[in-house]
């Protein structure tokens, strides 16, 4: 479970934009789960470019992390 002290530290309204790459640093997970989490709609991500390249606003990233976490505790 994720501590509420450190929720309530975190700016909710940063929009730091992320690659792919840097989300799955930031998580500490491989990039295939961020192309599956993507792909599946449980992480929300922009197609950017003629090439469709993926990017992240960093307040996603962590709504997905505390809804995950909060999936997981229960």
């Amino acid at each position: 479970m994720v501590d509420s002290a450190l929720e309530n530290r975190l700016d909710w309204n940063d929009d730091t934009i992320m690659t792919s790459s840097e989300v799955a640093k930031f998580l500490k997970v491989h990039l295939g789960s961020v192309r599956r989490w993507t792909r599946t709609g449980e992480l929300k991500g922009y197609r950017l470019g003629e090439r469709g390249d993926w990017r992240y606003l960093r307040r996603d990233v962590l709504d997905f992390l505390f809804k995950y976490s909060q999936t997981i505790s229960k």
